[in-house]
């Protein structure tokens, strides 16, 4: 439940983010080569990254089952 509440403050910021015409950080304008170490990647941070830079990310709070990674497989 706890990996489904986050995915709905996810999808709750980037909404309210338009609404209020707030831009966030976004991960898709990744121009060299990183590994990305956070705490955690929301699915739609995850869904931006740029294959062709991000060759890998490790995250503190994700599981095998969290969308995220389900996204990066």
């Amino acid at each position: 439940m706890r990996e489904r509440a986050a995915d709905i403050h996810d999808v709750t910021k980037r909404v309210l983010s338009h609404l209020l015409g707030v831009q966030f950080v976004n991960p898709g304008m990744i121009a060299e080569e990183v590994i990305i170490v956070a705490e955690d990647l929301t699915p739609s941070d995850t869904a931006q990254l740029n294959r062709q830079f991000v060759t890998g990310f490790t995250t503190n709070i994700e599981g095998r089952t969290s969308h995220s990674a389900i996204i990066a497989r």
